[in-house]
């Protein structure tokens, strides 16, 4: 499919309002790939930046975790901050049940401390044509409106979006999952992975990252 910049999407959204908002545009892309839209192993592909687990662009991939499980869709999840825990622990969840499951694609987390990254901007990619592109990564989502940018049909937005995230993905650090732990193990297994990583001072490094930074 072509470009279409007039499928663009820039509105205020209300911090009550976000998850709902990025529920129903995570929702449109299952809707579209469950239909067969395009078969592509691309299209079952998402890839978030987001500022914390609970971020409501995280939480609206736990709200659709079980038609993302069913669908055989990979996800890879970059945070800049591990806590909330109990939010972690449903990511660790989600990655666990796809591990068990023979159709199910891997579920991936990774984390960075990199102060460069909290100019970025959170956002998420839907196959090689959806995207959405939120506030910047130090500005809580949960406690202001924002300016978000819906974009339902622009590969070459998506484009952009991806060689970002993957820019920034491999300048960062691996959260591993080595086997089902309860919400206390998971919780004591993200606090130690991030104190591990906040303990190098520099951090790694994001030259030549292309992360968005649209203020």
């Amino acid at each position: 499919m072509g470009s279409d910049q007039s499928s663009r999407c820039e509105e205020v959204v209300k911090y009550e309002d976000k998850e709902a908002r990025l529920d129903q545009f995570l929702g449109f892309y299952l809707d579209r790939l469950f239909a067969d839209w395009d078969d592509r192993p691309e299209q079952h592909h998402i890839t978030i930046v987001a500022r914390s687990p609970a971020s409501p662009v995280a939480r609206a991939i736990i709200v659709n975790a079980d038609d993302i499980r069913g669908g055989g869709i990979q996800v890879r999840a970059l945070f800049s901050d591990l806590e909330p825990s109990d939010a972690l622990s449903e990511w660790f969840d989600l990655a666990l049940a796809c591990r068990d499951c023979d159709d199910a694609s891997p579920i991936d987390i990774r984390y960075t401390a990199n102060p460069a990254l909290i100019d970025a901007h959170e956002q998420m990619v839907l196959g090689s044509e959806m995207s959405w592109c939120g506030d910047a990564m130090r500005r809580d989502p949960s406690r202001r409106d924002t300016i978000e940018i819906f974009d339902p049909c622009c590969p070459a937005t998506a484009g952009q979006n991806t060689r970002s995230f993957e820019a920034l993905w491999t300048r960062s650090q691996q959260i591993k999952i080595d086997r089902k732990r309860s919400k206390q193990e998971a919780a004591k297994h993200a606090s130690n992975d991030q104190a591990d990583l906040n303990a190098t001072p520099s951090g790694p490094s994001l030259q030549g990252a292309t992360a968005s930074t649209r203020h």
